[in-house]
């Protein structure tokens, strides 16, 4: 991590200036927190959904369409099982794929909700044989794992984050090093990864 002094000397260098918050007394760049909601709702899990949701709606028959519908009807048969209120009312290509990458693209609040799922659908579908699906399920795991460290119930979250999050990353990471080069849209790392691995080991609390 940088110190404050090096994070200061970095945006001047960048910017030519400094925001004046940084110029307050006793404001110095430790205060600031890691944001969930865009580190791992809208970043990490976004991504790892949009990339799994694209390689197993291939598990299913028809057009392309079709197979996305398919996956939507497993999704919605989870809404009503686990009562999920914050829910996507379709799935579509234009959804998941993007020429920038594979990315899940809904609210905070239903990407959220959709971690278990993927795992869910993941066991259902993957081959355990086939080093691919193996990872996704596995990743899907992990992910699913981090999430239920968020819980005020969880006994020890600074530990199980830690431990799946860094799980989840050697999954991601390795999917990324096996299919990115075939097509660069697949499995990308973004710097949400770098801020998400912080986030889930600095010991804190990211529900509070």
């Amino acid at each position: 991590m940088l110190s404050h002094g090096d994070a200061v000397l970095r945006i001047l260098d960048r910017h030519g200036r400094l925001n004046p918050l940084l110029e307050a007394p006793w404001v110095k760049t430790r205060i600031f927190r890691i944001d969930w909601l865009h580190a791992a709702d809208q970043g990490v899990a976004a991504d790892f959904l949009g990339n799994a949701i694209h390689y197993l709606r291939e598990k299913f028959e028809g057009t392309k369409g079709e197979q996305y519908h398919a996956v939507f009807v497993e999704m919605d048969e989870y809404y009503m099982e686990e009562n999920v209120s914050d829910r996507m009312d379709a799935l579509k290509p234009t959804f998941v794929e993007k020429s920038t990458g594979m990315k899940l693209r809904c609210s905070a609040a239903k990407c959220r909700c959709l971690v278990p799922f993927a795992f869910r659908l993941a066991k259902e579908l993957c081959d355990h044989s086939n080093p691919v699906e193996h990872a996704i399920c596995t990743a899907a795991y992990h992910l699913k794992e981090v999430y239920s460290a968020l819980s005020a119930t969880c006994p020890d979250p600074g530990s199980l984050m830690r431990e799946h999050s860094t799980k989840f990353a050697l999954q991601y990471v390795a999917l990324h090093d096996y299919l990115h080069e075939s097509d660069e849209r697949l499995w990308r790392i973004q710097p949400k990864l770098h801020l998400f691995m912080h986030l889930c080991s600095d010991g804190s609390k990211p529900s509070h």
